[in-house]
């Protein structure tokens, strides 16, 4: 019942002051419809992790318990906005848009099971709401996938300011399904940003531990480690 409130509170201030463009600054919607269909169509066509090209995301070389990657472009410009702003500024609307483009951009099967990987409680209770959590809901509402927040933090950590091999040693068991899961079942884990991948390989693996088989990773934009 929040959601929707909140999405009627962000529909009605948007008609009483209109939200510039976040890409080209036209007056009226957080991002109008000309740039949704330019992210749309100049979306990624690379793997995740060498640029190689790639249909579904990821090369030969660099599949694993997760075998397609699906993320609209690099973290800059929109998408930086629409990855920063849920977060930052507790603009909720931009969850909303960011959802609309990837159930446009990519074929979400509604028979699928959309996965959050979880927030830590401590950013929740800072934000005031899982931004994470906004993005499955908007992503189930336009697409059908039911929205399965089955993976659990084990324990938390902080992966700001720590290498790519520091990422990986950190989440080693962080994640656990306490529930057996169907191999017959797609189940998509959703964030909003990868960087490393170490989260979301370790939350593929954890549900590969608990009879998932089919896997895929959807995020919104990639933010690579400098």
């Amino acid at each position: 019942m929040q959601n929707v409130k909140n999405t009627m509170l962000d529909g009605l201030l948007s008609w009483l002051a209109p939200h510039p463009c976040i890409s080209c600054g036209a007056l009226g919607t957080l991002l109008c419809s000309y740039c949704k269909k330019y992210i749309i169509g100049h979306k990624t066509r690379h793997c995740l992790w060498c640029n190689r090209p790639s249909r579904h995301g990821l090369c030969d070389l660099h599949v694993g318990d997760y075998y397609r990657a699906y993320w609209l472009g690099d973290r800059y410009g929109a998408l930086q906005t629409l990855v920063d702003d849920p977060k930052l500024r507790g603009r909720r609307e931009a969850s909303r848009v960011a959802a609309q483009l990837l159930a446009a951009a990519f074929h979400i099967p509604p028979s699928a099971w959309l996965v959050p990987l979880p927030t830590s409680t401590k950013h929740v209770r800072m934000r005031g709401y899982d931004h994470t959590a906004a993005l499955v809901y908007h992503v189930s509402r336009a697409t059908g996938a039911l929205a399965r927040p089955i993976l659990q933090r084990a324990r938390h950590f902080v992966q700001k300011d720590v290498s790519r091999a520091e990422r990986f040693a950190q989440v080693q068991g962080a994640f656990v399904v306490n529930e057996a899961l169907n191999p017959a079942t797609l189940y998509i884990l959703v964030d909003d940003v990868v960087t490393s991948g170490a989260s979301a390989a370790e939350a593929a693996r954890s549900l590969r531990a608990a009879g998932a088989r089919q896997i895929w990773l959807l995020c919104i934009a990639r933010q690579p480690l400098d």
